[in-house]
């Protein structure tokens, strides 16, 4: 399963949420996370996925005491793409998913098949474009697409003008509570704005817009001590 939308929109929050739900159902579910970056290497993948497995037999191996696990695969995008416009880390993944495991590292074993029994995969990544890469095609044959768009504007209204409102309310602040709305969506129209007006370029890759500068925004308003907003006038 690949989970595939815009930063900001929950992508590992909603994997999260689907495991602790899948660990309700079975205690017995082992959850492990791989964060890929830049500089993630096949050598470190397959590491990692070693540690994470016991040996059932010689060539065998499964998740400690033989439980399900869930393996998941975060920023399955962000691996460097080499000059040839391959990603060897994700060649890897692809092993795996295509193959059911990976060669052996070790000296006795070296260029034998490591079969990886009794664990599944979903992997997380962010729309390609604007400076972020895409995943091999071989890789994401072998996984169900979701996509997950961002949430519609009368919902972000709503869930930062709540938490603003209930704030402001629990302050004592009702001058300010009164202007909720108003902040809400000045705040959110700005953000939009920069949105279209500010698009990435090559010189300002950095110029990608998303819900976390929103929520960051807004958390800034939440931390401001009360004090410091009573009997001032609002600008």
């Amino acid at each position: 399963t690949l989970v595939i939308g815009s930063p900001g929109t929950a992508k590992t929050s909603i994997v999260q949420q689907y495991c602790s739900a899948m660990l309700k159902q079975d205690p017995r579910l082992i959850v492990k996370k791989a964060n890929f970056s830049f500089a993630t290497l096949p050598g470190m993948f397959q590491t990692q996925m070693e540690a994470d497995l016991e040996k059932k037999s010689n060539l065998i191996f499964h998740p400690r005491d033989g439980r399900p696990m869930i393996y998941f695969l975060d920023d399955l995008s962000m691996p460097e793409v080499n000059k040839w416009g391959d990603q060897p880390t994700l060649e890897i993944v692809r092993q795996v998913l295509e193959q059911g495991g990976f060669y052996f590292l070790d000296k006795d074993l070296r260029g034998r098949m490591m079969t990886i029994t009794r664990v599944k995969y979903i992997a997380a990544m962010t729309h390609p474009g604007g400076g972020r890469n895409d995943i091999p095609d071989r890789c994401k044959r072998h996984m169900y697409v979701f996509n997950v768009t961002p949430p519609e504007q009368a919902t972000v209204n709503s869930i930062y003008g709540t938490m603003i409102r209930g704030y402001y309310t629990y302050q004592e602040l009702k001058g300010l509570a009164d202007f909720t709305d108003m902040i809400t969506q000045a705040t959110i129209s700005l953000w939009n704005q920069c949105k279209i007006k500010m698009l990435p370029t090559p010189a300002k890759f950095h110029y990608i817009f998303n819900l976390r500068d929103l929520s960051r925004i807004f958390g800034g308003i939440l931390q401001s001590p009360a004090y410091d907003r009573e009997d001032k006038p609002v600008t």
